[in-house]
């Protein structure tokens, strides 16, 4: 299972030029949130790494406003505030979890390297935690282990460390 959860903040901060007095006006916010969006999505379909960038506008809704209209300029900044998560569920009972800065892996993978006849050496302990560390690295940069290639893959891994201890 692969979940991704994706969350961002959009920061839109709206002033008068330099040219204007005053703050901005009520009766306008809708119309500058609008032109806003639109900047910014239009600035993201072009380079979807752009986090930032200058708002302009021009804004006349009423016989109150000057015949001109009024000038507005601002800025806008896209942040994350949640980071991808992932969760794989593995054979040999092996689940992944990669989030929010944290990774963690549980297993029973030692299990697979363990002989019934002898006690567990220190090439079986260090076998797992090698495939349980090199697991959770490919997790963590972001490559899918939930496909059946990759599941095929690790069992065929973990029965040639088994056959070779």
């Amino acid at each position: 299972m692969r979940e991704v959860q994706m969350q961002k903040l959009l920061n839109i901060t709206w002033r008068l030029t330099c040219e204007q007095e005053g703050t901005v006006r009520e009766h306008h916010a809708k119309s500058l949130d609008a032109s806003a969006l639109d900047t910014v999505s239009a600035a993201i379909s072009l380079d979807p790494s752009k986090r930032g960038g200058v708002l302009e506008d021009n804004i006349k809704t009423t016989s109150d406003d000057p015949e001109e209209g009024v000038d507005y300029t601002g800025t806008w900044e896209l942040t994350d505030i949640s980071a991808t998560r992932f969760e794989y569920a593995l054979p040999y009972s092996v689940n992944i979890k990669i989030g929010d800065g944290s990774a963690a892996i549980s297993s029973d993978l030692l299990a697979q390297f363990e002989d019934p006849d002898e006690e567990l050496d220190s090439k079986a302990a260090g076998a797992a935690d090698a495939m349980e560390c090199f697991l959770l690295s490919m997790a963590a940069e972001g490559i899918d282990l939930s496909t059946q290639a990759m599941k095929n893959a690790f069992e065929e891994a973990v029965q040639q460390i088994g056959q070779n201890l």
